[in-house]
């Protein structure tokens, strides 16, 4: 019985043991809290335990050999000053990993972001109204197409479309991200793909 109760406990032991030292992978995805997609309009960084990476273009991760556990995500903006790397954090959680995670969604607020009525639920407003807005940058001079060509009038009129020129100062990036998709993919409904090469050149986004 003795030999019998000590094999076991050498087998628990060992399986324990190999357990506890299993690696998991965590891949997800960061995305603004105010327009919903990626965070692509800078670098950012995810750390994991202290070990960091890039994200890539569409702020997707995927981390591989996480031990089981408590696990500290950071995710800042990758800086490089005097030829050293900086890593601001801008958002930190903690999560508890027993398996690999997939698609996991890291939501980074804005509390500081200026929509100027620019959001998602404008746009959805603006559609209901029938005058959704293609969105422009115009600077001081403003833009060509401001002119009200025929070709612009007419794009206009084809599809419902206002054409809204920001000047200089155009509201934060991610409010504008928020409104100009919300209003592509209604546009890509009901007209399909053939508007977009009627926009006319500038509408904001459109080559993304």
């Amino acid at each position: 019985m003795k030999k019998n109760s000590l094999l076991i406990a050498v087998i628990c032991f060992l399986t324990q043991m190999g357990f506890s030292q299993k690696a998991y992978t965590i891949s997800g995805q960061v995305i603004s809290g105010v327009s919903y997609r990626p965070l692509s309009y800078t670098k950012l960084m995810i750390r994991v335990n202290g070990k960091a990476q890039l994200l890539d273009l569409n702020t997707k991760f995927k981390i591989r050999n996480i031990k089981r556990g408590l696990v500290k995500l950071e995710i800042g903006q990758h800086e490089v000053s005097y030829k050293l790397d900086t890593f601001h954090v801008i958002h930190d959680t903690t999560i508890l990993v027993q398996s690999s995670l997939k698609d996991v969604k890291i939501i980074i607020s804005c509390p500081h972001c200026e929509c100027k009525g620019f959001t998602i639920a404008s746009a959805l407003a603006d559609i209901k109204s029938g005058r959704p807005k293609l969105l422009f940058i115009g600077g001081v001079g403003g833009l060509d197409v401001f002119d009200q060509t025929f070709d612009s009038k007419r794009s206009a009129r084809k599809y419902g479309v206002v054409f809204h020129d920001f000047g200089c100062v155009p509201p934060d990036y991610e409010c504008i991200d928020g409104y100009a998709y919300t209003v592509f993919n209604y546009l890509d409904t009901k007209y399909g793909k053939e508007w977009r090469k009627d926009a006319p050149e500038g509408t904001l986004f459109l080559d993304k």
